[in-house]
Order: structure tokens, then sequence, then C-alpha cells
């Protein structure tokens, strides 16, 4: 078994070397007219079905906040042939059944260089990667080679020590440091270094799987959107907003919030998407479509749809309008009954819950009432309860489901994996959708409080 890994590991090395630089090929090449008839080509076609009832991505920047989520740790698969038991290992972000299988994904910085670095100072800063990633021109590998350097940023423009004073950016000699790191073998690389290439890899698959796999229309079922709109076809990014993206999907798990969401994106001709939130019908808000970047690095696009994301980028406009990123206008960590105020138009009731007998049998019939009457629900654990495996703190998640005979809770993480664990590490069932059920005393005993719209 040692001698197939270290080969293993020698073939990564070499295919890496071969491969990682030749992303961005035709990609780069294309221009605002090819965006603007494919945009316009979307808008005939959801205009046409129209009829049928249509009216109409974000705490600070994180690989997630899950600790699953930290792909610098996970194996390497960038570059390179996915591994298929690799894959099926990491279902957190290579899940076959969800995405997909990815094939070689390498990687052209220097084709790119040029377009990004915008006043042409020799370095790509952290303002030219907010506008590259809000450009709907950089599209495919051109958009994924921004996503990572938006992530790796930090690290990356370290490599070099090649800026006279502190490093500012990311420049050719950075990157030709890390083209270097590519060329060692695993073992003489440091810890830091495997995983800052590791990550890229993992990075640059999942966005290629993303990528690969949206249907680029906010509601691909023309004639019945609300096929599209659930809770599964809602997964969160990178970025901090999950008290937002779970009163998303809590909302699309009901028959009324389907209705809403429905109601509230309407398509214009130009290829934006014009948002009225129920919670403050006097403010529209008019957004583009979210870009290949954004895509990848915020709420995801889905085989179900454009629709989380141009929410959530719409949110992030409504909450500030300054910033060049939409989705970044959204505050981390915030007030999850806020959002649902605002998805639904309607109060929200928050109760603090624990494992006592008088919390557990009044969230028995709150939970039992909330179900008959067909409303939205999310809970939050805060971020110093205790939890038990496979959870996380300061996160917020959307209750789909309760059954008051069995007294089972049924929970979502809105990232769509990562899901409550056994003693040895194994999730409760093989479908690694982010769903899972729990007995009402553990929800109680692992959950500070529950979010009830009315």
């Amino acid at each position: 078994m040692a001698d197939k890994e270290t080969d293993s590991v020698a073939e990564v090395s070499d295919d890496l070397e071969q491969s990682f630089w030749e992303l961005m090929g035709d990609e780069a090449k294309q221009g605002l007219p090819e965006l603007a008839a494919k945009q316009r080509e979307e808008f005939e076609l959801l205009r046409d079905g129209a009829s049928s009832g249509i009216s109409g991505t974000f705490g600070k920047p994180t690989i997630f906040e899950a600790p699953g989520r930290d792909i610098a740790s996970t194996p390497a698969n960038i570059g390179i042939e996915a591994d298929p038991e690799a894959w099926a290992q990491d279902a957190a972000i290579q899940d076959n059944s969800r995405l997909g299988k990815v094939d070689a994904v390498p990687l052209k910085f220097e084709e790119a260089f040029g377009r990004l670095d915008e006043d042409g100072d020799g370095i790509i800063s952290q303002h030219e990667i907010e506008v590259a990633m809000s450009n709907p021109a950089i599209t495919g590998s051109t958009a994924q080679l921004v996503e990572v350097l938006k992530i790796y940023r930090e690290d990356l423009r370290g490599l070099s020590n090649d800026e006279f004073g502190p490093e500012t950016g990311i420049s050719r000699e950075d990157m030709k440091a890390f083209e270097g790191l590519l060329k060692k073998d695993r073992e003489h690389r440091s810890d830091e270094e495997n995983a800052l290439v590791d990550g890229m890899q993992k990075r640059l698959n999942h966005s290629r799987a993303v990528l690969d796999n949206v249907e680029r229309h906010a509601f691909p079922s023309l004639d019945h959107p609300e096929e599209n709109i659930k809770p599964e076809a809602v997964r969160q990014g990178c970025y901090g907003d999950c008290y937002f993206i779970a009163s998303v999907a809590a909302f699309a798990n009901t028959a009324e919030g389907k209705q809403a969401i429905k109601n509230m994106i309407k398509v214009n001709s130009d290829g934006t998407y014009t948002v009225t939130f129920p919670g403050d019908p006097d403010n529209p808000v008019t957004v583009s479509a979210p870009t290949d970047s954004e895509l990848s690095y915020y709420t995801e696009g889905t085989e179900n749809g454009l629709w989380p994301a141009i929410l959530e980028k719409a949110y992030g406009t409504y909450t500030d309008r300054l910033n060049i990123i939409s989705e970044e206008g959204i505050e981390e960590g915030s007030n999850s009954g806020a959002a649902m105020k605002l998805l639904t138009g309607k109060d929200v009731k928050t109760d603090s819950i624990s494992d006592s007998r008088s919390s557990i049998d009044e969230t028995d019939r709150k939970l039992t009432a909330a179900v008959r009457n067909g409303k939205p629900m999310t809970a939050g654990i805060d971020h110093w309860a205790h939890h038990d495996p496979g959870l996380q703190n300061s996160h917020r998640y959307s209750v789909l489901d309760y059954d008051p005979t069995t007294k089972m809770v049924t929970v979502r993480n809105p990232n769509g994996y990562n899901e409550l664990e056994d003693k040895d590490g194994n999730i409760l069932d093989d479908h690694h959708d982010g769903i899972f059920k729990m007995p009402l005393d553990q929800f109680c005993r692992n959950f500070s409080r529950v979010y009830y719209g009315q």
C-alpha cells in the first residue's frame, strides 16, 4: 500500500508540472459581444416561458465555516485526471452524484496576467482580483484562476519576496515560485507548501465541476419553475453568509416559499435580474447575472439554475450597494431572523433552546406547528456551543421537517454536505447531501436557537 501511495504522489507531481499552466485557452479570447448574445438568448427563452407565471451570490471570506471545508487538508486532484478513490473519499467537494466526474484542470497564469493586471504595474492587487471576479467577460478557466487567486492571494504574494517593502499583490515572480513548488516532489515541500498546492488543486477541480454542471437560467424548468425551487438547489460557497443561505433553502422548502421566490425574480431583456424582496417591496434591486468567478466562489449555480445565486447577489447589493463585488455587501455571521423576514415579508420568532425537559417539550410543540402550517425554520449553533461530530460552530442550518411521532428532526447544512456523524466519523446515510435526521433531544442539545417564520 505504501508503494502504491508513493507512486501516486510521483504521478501527481509529474502531471502537475506538465499541465498546471495550461489553463485559459480560448476562453481568454471571449469578449463581451458573445456574452451579450448568450444573455440575450437566455432572456428570450425565459420570456417565452413567462406565460407560465415567471415574474421575474455573501463573516470574512474563508474556505467556508466548516472544518470539512478546509480544502488545504484534503487530497490533491487538480491538473490531473481525478482519482475515483480519492473522489469518493472526499464527498464534501467531489461527490459524483452531485457534480459529476472532473477531468484534468490545468492552469495558465502567464496568458492571463496582462488581462488581470489592469494598471500594468506588474502586480495583481486585491482590487484587480475583485474587478475580475465581477467581470462577466472573464469566463471558464480564466474565471477559475481568478477564484483561486482570490482565495490564495495572501499565500501566493509572498512566495518570491520580489517587492520593495510589504508585498501588495501577486507578481509573475510569485507565480514562477509557485511553479517551482510544483516541480518539487511532495516530500521535498514543506507542510505549508503542500497545503497551498493541494488547496489550489482542490478549488480548481471544484470550480470546474460547478461550471460544467450549472444551468445558465434563473429557472431551467421554464413552464414549472417551482420544480427548481427546492432546498437541494441551494449550496453555500466560500462566503460566510450561512444565515441568509439557510433561510433561502428553508423558504424554498415550503409551498408558499416556492411561489414567493418565483415571483421575486424578474428576468430583464438585457440579461440582468430585478429582485423584489417581500420584506421591502418598495426597494427592488437589479443585478447582473452571476459571473463564472462568482458562481465558483459564492453560492454555486447548479442544475436547478441560477436563482439562489441571483438572490444572494441581490441581497448583497441590497445590504451595501458600494461593493465592487455585490455579494460582499452581505454582513457575515449576521441575524438569521432579519434575513428570513426580508425573504418572507413576515415576522420571525426566535427561541433559545436547551436540552432541558421544558425546552424539549416546547420545541416539540413549535416544530410541530411550523411543519403543519408550512412555515420556514432555521436553527443555529453558537460559536461557543458544544456540538456532536459533523456539526459546525457559528453556523446556521435549515430545518426541513419534524415528525412528532418519532421525535425526529430533519436538518440541512446550507453548503450541501457536512452532516451529523457517528462516533466513528461516518455520516448517518450514504447521500452526502447535507441532509440528516436527529432525535429531538439531540437537536436541542446541539443547537442554540431556532428561528420560526410566521
